[in-house]
């Protein structure tokens, strides 16, 4: 399941996990105990036409035992309508001075990133120390210095951006008020982020700001899950999701207590062992501490 972004291409981030792995697999080898190279043979094959899009690898050892693996596309980037650029720029000035101080406090206070992220939170697991010498500590405290001299600044300024740019946008634009075409410059420079900021910061807007949209994006990955869950794309012994970005607060949520997933798990659980199927979920730059911090601040739905 992918992040966000304006060029999301149904089957693309299919095709990179899966022939990441293929490639993994044909390039590994073993010898047997005379020596010689023993290299599985790997078959690939993909349907970017399906509906939805899907991969599989075939696996046949050296000893002959064979493994399928289905990979199948939870691909939600048309689940919901962009929002209008000026929407997602609203809601960022909202969310953007705080959310600079969050990223800036967090790398300061907790560089192993193992920390609860809500204020207040109960005692979580184990605490991996950062471990390192005291010369990779003291560089890694210069980095976060100048990097604090531009995000604390700049989370102070974001939300005073906000009526210098809307003069901008409305100042009228003849005579003297507007020389050598200075505003018009100024304007196309500023609607240039138009498309980052509907299409790509949009998705997160969309996600946290309504319920039914959310839904929507949602739904596309617990489709996948249950169909798998009921055999629908061939026999399954067991599920990994590989999520990114984005895709990884789409996946907590999917899994979260209540949802349709959990409640397909849990009607297997009066069957045999034999229909019970693990979720393995693996997350790739995730973005689930700032959406949940985002949240805070966000329509609560």
């Amino acid at each position: 399941i992918h992040g966000i972004g304006d060029n999301q291409e149904r089957g693309d981030f299919l095709a990179r996990v899966t022939n990441g792995l293929a490639d993994a697999l044909a390039g590994s080898s073993g010898t047997d105990s005379a020596g010689r190279p023993l290299v599985p043979t790997v078959d690939r094959e993909m349907d970017v036409e399906a509906s939805p899009a899907r991969a599989a690898v075939n696996i046949t050892a050296p000893d002959g035992s064979r493994a399928r693996w289905v990979f199948v596309e939870a691909f939600w980037a048309n689940s919901f309508r962009p929002p209008a650029a000026s929407t997602v720029f609203r809601w960022f000035l909202r969310q953007g001075g705080a959310q600079l101080r969050h990223i800036f406090w967090g790398l300061w206070r907790d560089p192993a990133n193992d920390s609860d992220y809500w204020p207040g939170a109960p005692a979580g697991g184990e605490k991996q120390p950062y471990v390192a010498g005291w010369f990779l500590r003291s560089l890694y405290r210069v980095e976060l210095f100048a990097v604090g001299l531009v995000l604390l600044p700049l989370s102070v300024l974001v939300p005073l951006l906000f009526p210098i740019i809307w003069l901008l946008y409305w100042i009228p634009r003849v005579g003297p008020l507007n020389p050598f075409g200075i505003f018009d410059q100024v304007q196309k420079a500023l609607h240039s982020l138009d498309p980052f900021l509907s299409r790509s910061l949009g998705d997160t807007q969309r996600y946290l700001e309504h319920g039914m949209w959310s839904a929507s994006v949602r739904g596309v990955l617990e489709d996948v899950l249950i169909a798998m869950l009921k055999d629908e794309y061939g026999e399954v012994d067991d599920i990994t999701i590989v999520a990114h970005s984005m895709g990884c607060v789409v996946t907590y949520d999917a899994l979260a207590e209540g949802g349709r997933v959990a409640h397909e798990m849990a009607s297997r659980r009066v069957g045999t062992q034999g229909d019970r199927k693990k979720i393995t979920f693996v997350s790739v730059g995730s973005g689930i501490n700032q959406s949940f911090m985002m949240a805070r601040k966000s329509d609560r739905f």
